[in-house]
């Protein structure tokens, strides 16, 4: 499937679509609320992913590289665009997928908790916020993480270039912060989650 959000190409490949299906058959219980339950997840999983790879759409087109499109597949998407050439840009697209995912689960919870009544009324609107803050919290702090091919290796590799360039061994302290605090809020939630 092929479409065009905001300018960008976006391919979801058909792989992308069983993941979701996979998810909805696997987390679906019995009866017609759970059932929706699940396909309100396998459609957020696909959401989110989306707005992951948007984000790093964004800002690269934001530079002015040429050739920005979207693949959402099994593992979730890529974004393909022409090298940046410089660290810090590189740093700059990689963080921007956790931050837009980041920053959809801050909104998903701020919404229900402000809302809750409104929410509460809407049926699986307290669900489908709860899915959204969890997936991508959980997405974007697991991806923050410095394990290739996520998006954390990707910002550690480049940071070490720059510090390389400038001679300064801040970038690197910045990026290993980032990691250790994604890793401890991964656990939290983990523990908090499964505990």
């Amino acid at each position: 499937m092929k479409l065009v959000l905001f300018g960008i190409p976006v391919s979801i490949e058909r792989s992308a679509w069983m993941t979701v299906l996979l998810l909805v058959l696997g987390s679906a219980g019995s009866g017609v609320l759970a059932g929706l339950e699940a396909a309100v997840l396998g459609g957020v999983v696909l959401f989110s992913a989306l707005v992951h790879e948007l984000g790093h759409a964004w800002v690269a087109r934001g530079m002015g590289l040429p050739g920005v499109a979207i693949t959402l597949n099994a593992l979730g998407g890529i974004t393909q665009h022409a090298n940046p050439a410089s660290p810090a840009r590189h740093i700059a697209i990689a963080s921007a997928g956790p931050a837009f995912g980041i920053a959809l689960g801050l909104a998903a919870f701020i919404v229900g908790a402000l809302g809750r009544d409104a929410v509460g009324a809407v049926p699986l609107g307290r669900q489908t916020l709860w899915y959204l803050v969890q997936v991508n919290l959980l997405w974007s702090l697991l991806n923050l993480l410095p394990l290739g091919p996520l998006d954390g290796r990707v910002i550690l590799d480049n940071a070490r270039l720059l510090r390389r360039s400038s001679g300064s061994a801040a970038a690197t302290r910045a990026v290993a912060a980032i990691a250790v605090c994604a890793a401890a809020a991964l656990a939290v939630l983990l523990t908090s989650w499964w505990g």
